[in-house]
């Protein structure tokens, strides 16, 4: 694992090359593209692994999952949507995205939409 060889029969480590870094290989692989990313990480499969940046989480490979609206904070390399953090919120009733079971996590489009959506009822509030 977190090697590959393009050799084909290869039976000398020689023959192994090593996949970028913060990714890794199933055994036998035979091309870089067999290398994903690990969780924490995001980029395409045997190409430079990023690490996820604020505000969103990266479960590997090349998905990379904006926070929750209500739930926008995460530490660079967060792996899970459980690495969301919600924000200081004084109402008693607050219940974040990741709270609840029901809701699904946004994808980097749906995100945008919500964020868009937020600006206008800030414009029209």
């Amino acid at each position: 694992a977190d090697f590959y060889s393009p050799t084909i029969g290869a039976s000398s480590p020689e023959t192994c090359l090593a996949c970028p870094a913060s990714s890794s290989s199933p055994p036998s692989s035979a091309a870089a593209a067999a290398c994903v990313c690990s969780p924490g990480f995001y980029g395409a499969a045997g190409d430079q692994c990023l690490a996820c940046p604020l505000g969103s989480y990266c479960p590997g490979g090349s998905a990379i999952s904006v926070c929750p609206a209500l739930v926008p904070e995460s530490p660079p390399g967060s792996s899970s949507i459980s690495d969301c953090h919600p924000e200081a919120d004084s109402s008693p009733n607050a219940t974040s995205r990741a709270e609840d079971p029901t809701t699904t996590p946004l994808t980097t489009d749906a995100a945008e939409e919500e964020e868009d959506r937020r600006a206008v009822d800030v414009l029209y509030s």
